[in-house]
Protein backbone atom coordinates (compact mmCIF):
# COMPACT_ATOMS: atom_id res chain seq x y z
CA UNK A 1 0.00 0.00 0.00
CA UNK A 2 1.80 3.44 -1.34
CA UNK A 3 0.51 6.60 0.03
CA UNK A 4 0.59 9.54 -2.18
CA UNK A 5 0.54 13.03 -0.70
CA UNK A 6 -1.16 15.70 -2.73
CA UNK A 7 -0.98 19.23 -2.32
CA UNK A 8 -3.43 21.29 -0.56
CA UNK A 9 -3.42 24.29 -2.58
CA UNK A 10 -4.10 22.53 -6.22
CA UNK A 11 -4.53 18.87 -5.08
CA UNK A 12 -2.09 17.35 -7.53
CA UNK A 13 0.72 15.22 -6.58
CA UNK A 14 4.63 15.44 -7.41
CA UNK A 15 5.15 18.92 -5.06
CA UNK A 16 3.56 20.39 -2.04
CA UNK A 17 1.71 23.72 -0.94
CA UNK A 18 5.30 25.64 -0.60
CA UNK A 19 6.54 24.70 -3.80
CA UNK A 20 2.92 25.11 -5.69
CA UNK A 21 2.29 27.99 -8.47
CA UNK A 22 -0.88 27.74 -8.20
CA UNK A 23 -2.52 30.35 -5.97
CA UNK A 24 -6.64 30.71 -4.59
CA UNK A 25 -7.46 34.26 -4.30
CA UNK A 26 -8.20 35.17 -0.60
CA UNK A 27 -11.29 37.36 -1.63
CA UNK A 28 -13.27 34.94 -3.75
CA UNK A 29 -11.46 31.77 -3.93
CA UNK A 30 -10.33 31.54 -7.66
CA UNK A 31 -6.98 30.37 -8.64
CA UNK A 32 -4.50 32.87 -9.14
CA UNK A 33 -1.45 31.84 -11.06
CA UNK A 34 2.47 32.40 -10.92
CA UNK A 35 2.82 35.12 -13.36
CA UNK A 36 -0.86 36.09 -13.67
CA UNK A 37 -1.76 39.58 -13.20
CA UNK A 38 -3.09 41.24 -10.38
CA UNK A 39 -6.61 42.68 -10.58
CA UNK A 40 -7.90 44.47 -8.39
CA UNK A 41 -11.98 43.51 -7.91
CA UNK A 42 -13.01 47.46 -6.01
CA UNK A 43 -11.68 49.59 -9.09
CA UNK A 44 -10.74 46.57 -11.87
CA UNK A 45 -7.06 47.66 -12.68
CA UNK A 46 -4.04 45.55 -13.10
CA UNK A 47 -1.37 45.88 -10.72
CA UNK A 48 -2.65 45.66 -7.09
CA UNK A 49 -5.51 43.45 -5.35
CA UNK A 50 -8.18 45.02 -3.28
CA UNK A 51 -6.01 44.84 0.06
CA UNK A 52 -4.04 47.46 -1.37
CA UNK A 53 -6.26 49.91 -3.42
CA UNK A 54 -6.09 53.08 -2.78
CA UNK A 55 -9.68 53.37 -4.82
CA UNK A 56 -12.50 54.62 -2.08
CA UNK A 57 -16.09 52.82 -3.77
CA UNK A 58 -19.12 54.09 -2.08
CA UNK A 59 -21.36 51.14 -1.55
CA UNK A 60 -24.31 53.16 -1.61
CA UNK A 61 -24.25 54.08 -5.30
CA UNK A 62 -21.21 52.34 -6.55
CA UNK A 63 -19.08 54.87 -7.74
CA UNK A 64 -15.34 55.47 -7.04
CA UNK A 65 -14.45 58.73 -5.10
CA UNK A 66 -16.22 58.52 -2.00
CA UNK A 67 -17.28 56.18 0.78
CA UNK A 68 -20.84 55.83 1.70
CA UNK A 69 -21.08 58.00 5.07
CA UNK A 70 -20.40 61.05 2.42
CA UNK A 71 -22.39 59.85 -0.28
CA UNK A 72 -24.36 62.77 -1.92
CA UNK A 73 -27.14 60.61 -4.16
CA UNK A 74 -30.14 59.65 -2.11
CA UNK A 75 -30.30 56.78 -0.27
CA UNK A 76 -32.48 54.33 -1.38
CA UNK A 77 -33.93 51.66 -0.36
CA UNK A 78 -32.25 48.17 -1.88
CA UNK A 79 -35.28 46.25 -2.19
CA UNK A 80 -37.41 47.96 -4.31
CA UNK A 81 -34.71 51.65 -5.19
CA UNK A 82 -37.76 53.55 -3.80
CA UNK A 83 -36.24 56.93 -1.89
CA UNK A 84 -39.30 57.35 0.56
CA UNK A 85 -37.50 54.61 3.01
CA UNK A 86 -35.00 51.94 3.72
CA UNK A 87 -34.91 48.44 3.49
CA UNK A 88 -34.69 48.26 7.46
CA UNK A 89 -38.12 49.77 7.20
CA UNK A 90 -39.38 48.25 4.28
CA UNK A 91 -43.04 46.30 5.35
CA UNK A 92 -44.49 44.05 2.91
CA UNK A 93 -48.25 44.12 4.89
CA UNK A 94 -49.79 47.43 3.58
CA UNK A 95 -52.95 46.81 5.41
CA UNK A 96 -50.59 46.62 9.05
CA UNK A 97 -48.57 50.36 9.65
CA UNK A 98 -44.89 49.25 10.52
CA UNK A 99 -43.98 50.51 13.78
CA UNK A 100 -40.75 52.93 14.28
CA UNK A 101 -37.93 50.64 15.74
CA UNK A 102 -36.89 53.84 17.79
CA UNK A 103 -40.10 54.96 19.09
CA UNK A 104 -42.84 52.07 18.63
CA UNK A 105 -45.47 54.61 16.94
CA UNK A 106 -46.71 54.23 13.70
CA UNK A 107 -46.90 56.67 10.48
CA UNK A 108 -43.32 57.42 10.57
CA UNK A 109 -39.75 55.18 10.58
CA UNK A 110 -36.86 55.49 12.31
CA UNK A 111 -35.31 58.16 9.86
CA UNK A 112 -38.07 60.37 10.42
CA UNK A 113 -38.27 59.54 14.26
CA UNK A 114 -38.41 62.57 16.77
CA UNK A 115 -38.15 60.69 19.89
CA UNK A 116 -34.79 60.43 20.81
CA UNK A 117 -34.58 57.29 23.21
CA UNK A 118 -31.49 57.33 25.65
CA UNK A 119 -29.71 54.08 25.49
CA UNK A 120 -28.32 53.70 28.79
CA UNK A 121 -31.36 54.32 30.72
CA UNK A 122 -34.23 53.69 27.89
CA UNK A 123 -35.98 56.57 28.67
CA UNK A 124 -37.26 58.68 25.76
CA UNK A 125 -36.61 62.31 25.38
CA UNK A 126 -32.67 62.18 25.83
CA UNK A 127 -29.36 60.28 24.34
CA UNK A 128 -26.75 58.45 26.04
CA UNK A 129 -24.72 61.25 25.63
CA UNK A 130 -26.80 63.64 27.72
CA UNK A 131 -28.29 60.94 30.31
CA UNK A 132 -28.41 61.96 34.14
CA UNK A 133 -28.93 58.56 35.24
CA UNK A 134 -25.70 56.71 36.73
CA UNK A 135 -23.90 54.64 34.61
CA UNK A 136 -24.40 51.06 34.84
CA UNK A 137 -22.93 47.61 34.37
CA UNK A 138 -25.42 45.91 32.61
CA UNK A 139 -24.06 42.71 33.30
CA UNK A 140 -25.05 42.96 37.01
CA UNK A 141 -26.69 46.28 37.25
CA UNK A 142 -23.90 47.74 39.23
CA UNK A 143 -22.99 51.67 39.20
CA UNK A 144 -19.79 51.10 40.70
CA UNK A 145 -18.44 49.96 37.40
CA UNK A 146 -18.45 49.17 33.24
CA UNK A 147 -19.21 46.19 31.63
CA UNK A 148 -16.08 45.71 30.38
CA UNK A 149 -15.05 45.91 34.04
CA UNK A 150 -17.53 43.60 35.76
CA UNK A 151 -15.89 40.38 37.15
CA UNK A 152 -19.38 38.42 36.23
CA UNK A 153 -18.06 38.63 33.08
CA UNK A 154 -15.22 36.74 33.29
CA UNK A 155 -17.60 34.12 35.27
CA UNK A 156 -19.79 33.86 32.34
CA UNK A 157 -16.65 33.76 29.76
CA UNK A 158 -15.32 31.04 31.79
CA UNK A 159 -19.05 28.93 31.73
CA UNK A 160 -19.74 29.08 27.82
CA UNK A 161 -15.41 27.43 27.29
CA UNK A 162 -16.54 25.02 30.05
Amino acid sequence: LSTSWACRKCGSTGHNADNCEQVRCRSCGKNVYAGQPQACRKCGSTGHNADRCEQMRCRSCGKIGHITKDCKEPRKCHLCDSETHMARDYHLNEERPQACRKCGSTGHNADKCEQMRCRSCGKIGHITRDCKEPRRCHLCDSDAHMARDCTKKFKIEARRIT
